[in-house]
């Protein structure tokens, strides 16, 4: 059955928006994990991803230490304090699952019988079962190749099995939730929207009531504490969420990893760049909140540039948050410098930031791995040793100039990211005429290089020319004992063990480069093996771009 345009973009947008509905009826579990899940699955900026949050609580039970240690309460302050944080705890699971229970209602098929969702099970499975039989019978029919009877019995197989295939698609497209449309949908917009507005009023309540009762059992020298507490804490609780690199970083972290403690000047400078931080924080989740039911509505009004334009608008606000990072980092480093017990701490400090701010991008390579495992080798010889330490440096100085380029590109790209991206989808969708595929869901169109990713082949490509330099240098029992790069491990895998022996790979190099006809390359030789390979490297890459 083909879905006309609008069916097909109702559903589309439904999808979307039931994504939103869906992460507010979470299990309670998922909502207090305080976003974990929701950071590893990161795919960029807008859509309902801030829905999650919504239901996630200011305060967890294990806030008390944090609570304890920046007042240093007494004996007599920590049960109390323990005690209203469990009534906040209790009142905040109370009410969100109310309000869970509430949004479940509003789900395609919540109205559904229990016999009806049964036959829905049923038939999935029974789907499920012929597709896996299906995916047997193609394994099946390649190992068959040249038995063409077999070949004929396995086809006709096939074709039955595709036959039935097809009719449970029609069934379970007929036994699938109606999806709103028209009046329905602007009337399930507006209920969603109350009870967003009206969960947001109840959780700032909670919160508020939690703080008061706070502050209350503390004495005035501990009350003093309390804005830095508040930003501290919310500090802690935000900075997680954030998608960009350097969105996430607090520099209290970063003067911990070089175990410096803010003291005198430092001091004055952090407290100030704590004040900078948690007010650009509050705009940037202030920004999020207020824009999550203006992006529910786009969606569902189908105002796809209204989409994209909102996607920009929250990445200016995260890009605030950034920027303040970026500023005190320098105003940081300026202070270091000019004191003169800390001036050596400037570009350790600086390094600590760059591998929180960017960690993919300044994580242990495979083929640093490689290097330092290769120099460990027992019976490694003076003249290969030699010979890997110097190429260590070419290596590094080299990944050096890639990790500059990746860390300017992520900074330059990254924060439209998710924006060109759903600009793309949604012209694609619009041009396709509403065709299934053109919105996300297959990939269809020219889709522009993504520069992050091509500037990681970059890295990908240095990587693999090194690990092919160091493996001439040993034997093949040496290079066994080599950790094994995973992205090669991986391709070999999805080739089926193919790509050719690292062995014979070795003896032919050996053959090509061996001048001297010892059986081994000496640096000289190896020398002139990495210049053979870098043209025929440059060479290919020439000739691709001209190709296309």
């Amino acid at each position: 059955m083909r879905l006309s345009r609008s069916q097909t973009m109702s559903r589309t947008v439904f999808g979307l928006l039931a994504a939103g509905v869906l992460a507010l009826v979470v299990s309670p579990a998922l909502a207090q994990d305080g976003g974990r899940r929701g950071q590893r699955q990161r795919g960029g900026m807008g859509g309902f991803g801030g829905f999650a949050r919504m239901l996630e609580p200011d305060f967890l039970r294990r806030d008390l230490t944090m609570i304890t240690d920046t007042f240093d309460l007494d004996e007599d302050q920590r049960p109390i304090a323990e005690t209203i944080l469990f009534d906040y705890e209790s009142g905040f699971s109370e009410a969100s699952e109310a309000m869970r229970a509430r949004f479940s209602e509003l789900r395609p098929g919540s109205n559904q019988t229990d016999e009806q969702r049964q036959q829905r099970r049923e038939v999935f499975t029974e789907f499920r079962d012929i597709r896996n039989a299906n995916r047997e019978l193609r394994q099946q029919l390649e190992a068959a190749e040249g038995d063409e009877a077999r070949r004929a019995e396995l086809e006709a197989n096939a074709e039955a099995l595709r036959a039935k295939m097809d009719v449970l698609r029609e069934k379970m497209t007929e036994m699938r939730p109606r999806m709103p449309q028209g009046e329905e949908l602007a009337d399930l917009q507006d209920a969603m929207r109350g009870m967003a507005l009206e969960w947001r009023q109840t959780r700032a309540q909670l919160r508020s009531q939690f703080l008061n009762n706070l502050q209350a059992i503390l004495a005035e020298t501990q009350q003093a504490k309390f804005p830095a507490f508040e930003q501290m804490h919310r500090r802690e609780k935000a900075l997680p969420h954030g998608r960009l690199a350097g969105e996430r970083v607090s520099l209290f972290h970063v003067l911990e990893d070089v175990d410096l403690e803010p003291t005198g000047r430092l001091e004055e400078v952090m407290s100030a760049y704590a004040g900078a931080l948690d007010a650009a924080i509050v705009a940037r989740d202030r920004a999020l909140e207020s824009q999550q039911l203006d992006m529910m509505s786009a969606f569902m009004n189908r105002e796809m540039d209204r989409v994209v334009n909102l996607m920009r608008t929250e990445a200016d606000a995260r890009v605030a948050v950034r920027n303040v990072n970026d500023q005190y980092v320098d105003i940081v480093a300026s202070t270091l410098a000019a004191d003169e017990t800390t001036a050596g701490r400037v570009s350790p400090f600086r390094i600590a930031y760059q591998r929180r701010a960017f960690p993919r991008v300044f994580r242990t390579t495979s083929t640093e791995r490689a290097f330092e495992a290769a120099k460990t080798i027992e019976d490694v010889s003076d003249e290969s040793l030699m010979a890997l330490i110097s190429m260590e440096e070419g290596y590094l100085s080299e990944l050096e100039s890639i990790n500059r380029e990746l860390v300017q590109v992520t900074r330059d790209y990254e924060p439209d990211q998710a924006a060109e991206r759903m600009a793309r989808r949604a012209d694609r969708f619009r041009q396709s005429g509403g065709e299934r595929g053109a919105f996300g869901f297959g990939r269809g169109g020219d889709t522009p290089p993504d520069p992050i990713e091509t500037a990681y082949q970059k890295r990908t490509e240095l990587d693999k020319r090194y690990r092919s330099e160091i493996e001439l240098l040993l034997t093949p029992e040496q290079i066994a004992e080599l950790p094994p790069p995973p992205r090669e491990r991986r391709q070999r895998a999805q080739r089926g063990g193919g790509g050719g022996d690292d062995t014979e790979r070795r003896q032919r190099m050996i053959q090509r480069f061996d001048t001297n006809g010892d059986g081994q390359l000496s640096e000289s030789e190896i020398r002139a093996a990495r210049e053979g390979r870098r043209g025929r490297d440059d060479g290919g890459r020439r000739q691709g771009r001209g190709d296309r």
